[in-house]
């Protein structure tokens, strides 16, 4: 009598070492052969790290995780919150006086304006001294303007880069870095995004406003056919319906999505590139 294991174990085994396909929805196709599971385990698609066999799984997943993001509101990740206030940072260091701080105290409760905008316009000290100054409140080092990498910014969506105030200045390939720029405050909702779609290390640092409006205000003219934005405030569902059609004309291999303050960001990559796709 032939000597043949039951089909049963067979599969327990191939399921043990993730031959066979396991769906993170949690379904499995009802009349599958192990034939069919073992050379389909490629079709479906990989979102965050988990493999759907359909668009239909994925959609489910994909509503359930965007209700959950809008219950739990926008995570923030705040540092430095006793840091020294900018002014007098400035006037410990030399940079202003006692009347000049003044000054601008009074117009930043009149204008409601941030007090180093004030301190530039009474002309009390350079916008490369509240930079520094900016920089030691948040632990950063100051990026040299001249040495911003050219197309690094594309790595990130344009919408993105405008609501946060942020710009990539230098992605390091040999430590997987990215190095993002900003003027103000350090936006940490939007590194971890950067990091969770992109996969790779966020570095902060800061530049002097001027220069990140300058770059910022460039990319507002560019056109970015790969980038979509839908403003109108969709529903979990709806949402998630327009991730599966627009993961269908992509013909899209895996996506990765996360919440961004405000956004919503999907990327979805396939076989011609990737396409980002905001939720606002």
């Amino acid at each position: 009598m032939q000597n043949v294991l039951p089909a049963r174990w067979i599969k327990e085994w191939m399921q043990q070492r993730n031959i066979l396909p396991r769906c993170a929805a949690h379904h499995r196709h009802p009349n599958a052969s192990l034939s069919w599971s073992v050379w389909h385990r490629s079709d479906g698609i990989t979102a965050n790290g988990e493999w759907y066999c359909s668009l239909e799984c994925l959609e489910s997943s994909v509503a359930t995780a965007l209700h959950a993001m809008r219950s739990a509101g926008a995570r923030r990740f705040v540092r430095a919150l006793n840091r020294m206030p900018l002014g007098l940072m400035l006037l410990q260091r030399g940079e202003i006086s006692s009347r000049q701080l003044r000054k601008a105290l009074q117009l930043h409760a009149s204008t409601g304006q941030r007090v180093g905008e004030c301190l530039l316009q009474i002309r009390a000290t350079s916008e490369t001294a509240i930079t520094t100054a900016v920089a030691t409140q948040w632990a950063c080092a100051v990026f040299p303007s001249g040495s911003i990498q050219p197309g690094a910014a594309e790595l990130i969506p344009r919408a993105l880069s405008l609501h946060h105030r942020m710009l990539p200045v230098h992605f390091a390939p040999a430590s997987s870095s990215l190095f993002i720029a900003f003027s103000q405050r350090v936006d940490h909702t939007a590194l971890y995004a950067v990091e969770q779609i992109l996969g790779i290390r966020t570095v902060p640092c800061l530049i002097e406003d001027s220069i990140l409006a300058e770059h910022i205000e460039a990319r507002r003219e560019l056109q970015t056919p790969s980038e979509i934005v839908v403003d109108t405030a969709s529903e979990p569902v709806e949402a998630a319906g327009i991730v599966r059609s627009y993961a269908r004309q992509l013909r899209a291999l895996s996506l990765r999505f996360v919440d961004c303050g405000e956004y919503r960001w999907f990327r979805i990559a396939g076989e011609r590139g990737h396409t980002d796709l905001l939720f606002r």
